[in-house]
């Protein structure tokens, strides 16, 4: 794939900014309820994949050949939960 820029550098075909957040208080009796965010690829960048490798026929060459059919780590939200103790 096509090298992109990030912070600066002019080297990357694929780049994700990932965050995550914890809230762990202790509720009592030495328990803890942890509640986790997650977001990942926070600025959405298109990090091509699939890329069609068939150079079709001399008669007949194939258009979509190198050109991405699909993305990878599309940017998403995630929640979660942990109990310790």
């Amino acid at each position: 794939p096509p090298k992109q820029s990030f912070l600066g550098i002019n080297q990357f075909a694929y780049r994700s900014v990932d965050l995550r957040a914890e809230w762990d208080p202790a509720v009592g009796g030495g328990l803890r309820l942890g509640i986790i965010g997650e977001a990942f690829n926070v600025f959405n960048f298109a990090n091509n994949s699939c890329f069609d490798t068939w150079s079709g026929t001399l008669d007949s060459p194939n258009a979509n050949f190198l050109k991405p059919s699909c993305q990878f780590n599309t940017r998403r939200y995630q929640v979660g939960a942990r109990i310790s103790f």
